[in-house]
């Protein structure tokens, strides 16, 4: 019986062993070996470069060696991000070239205004006219013959006739005509049709 036990402990032990044995050879020896092939295959890829890319690179360290010249008279596209003389030049007349503009525009505009007469409106002088115009009385009709014509006028005390010569209220009668009377007042000469109270200038 004793036996038995020690021949079923000393298989275990061997298939522990053979358990280990494979277990440490395939998923710790492969790998890293693998690993180790595949960073040396890349290392070498890295390092190997095509021969169309090494002539590039060459050419580009060659130009990046020449000495560069920049000329003032060169045009901006055959030197990108520089900037040439005769740029600068045309951009100052361009400048000058639009303050003059703006200089005879404000000119124009000045002598505009200044040929220009303002004439300026005073209510004062409206107002003063009107009143001279306004008569302190109203022309109701005109009678009489061609020998003799009368104005007949409303005033604030009543209806009365007047003729050639007639004073009322400062305002002179010069002339009695068939739909009208002619007056002066202020040194200025009205004409008042029938039915108005207002003179026109005459």
């Amino acid at each position: 019986m004793k036996k038995r036990y020690w021949i079923y402990i000393i298989l275990l032990v061997i298939l522990l062993a053979g358990a280990g044995y494979y277990y440490y050879s395939y998923y710790y020896i492969t790998p890293t070996s693998n690993t180790l092939n595949l960073k040396a295959v890349n290392k070498k890829s890295t390092h190997e470069v095509s021969p169309e890319l090494s002539r590039v690179k060459d050419n580009d360290q060659k130009n990046k060696a020449k000495p560069t010249r920049v000329e003032s008279g060169m045009p901006s596209d055959q030197n990108p991000g520089t900037k040439t003389g005769g740029e600068e030049e045309v951009q100052k007349k361009t400048k000058d070239t639009e303050k003059e503009k703006v200089k005879e525009e404000d000119n124009n505009t000045k002598e505009t205004h200044k040929k220009i007469p303002r004439k300026i409106n005073n209510p004062f002088d409206d107002y003063r006219k009107t009143i001279v115009k306004k008569t302190p009385f109203k022309l109701i009709g005109i009678i009489g013959s061609e020998g003799k014509v009368m104005a007949v006028i409303d005033t604030d005390d009543g209806k009365q006739t007047v003729t050639e010569g007639d004073v009322v209220d400062d305002h002179k009668i010069v002339e009695v005509t068939r739909d009208s009377i002619i007056i002066l007042y202020q040194d200025k000469i009205h004409k008042i049709k029938v039915g108005s109270d207002s003179g026109e200038d005459s």
